[in-house]
């Protein structure tokens, strides 16, 4: 989607550097934080695509949602912990939640 202010952000070379980089798993370790994902989405929406201090993404997405109330939602997949073992972690696939909101910017 190249209209994207994501993706508008990033020159033609850079493009096909990040292309190659995720292809290949470069530099793109697995996170925990939740706050990833509201960067992303402060991204994909235009709001944010630097930012100069932690969670300032985030806060301005928050912020531009102020007030606004709905019952839809995202959706997500819920991932089982790769081992039997009740200390894993449970894994959150957020996909779904992505591919949703960049169809609702584009319809």
């Amino acid at each position: 989607m190249p209209n994207l202010a994501a993706i508008q952000t990033f020159s033609t070379q850079e493009l096909r550097i990040l292309q190659t980089m995720l292809q290949r798993q470069v530099n793109t370790p697995l996170t925990s934080s939740c706050g990833r994902l509201f960067d992303a989405i402060a991204s994909i929406l235009g709001l944010r695509q630097q930012t100069k201090y932690e969670g300032q993404a985030a806060i301005e997405l928050e912020f531009v949602i102020n007030g606004l109330e709905s019952d839809e939602q995202y959706e997500f997949e819920i991932l089982a912990p790769v081992t039997a073992d009740k200390a894993s972690p449970i894994i959150v696939d957020w996909v779904a939640t992505a591919k949703e909101i960049l169809e609702d910017i584009h319809s």
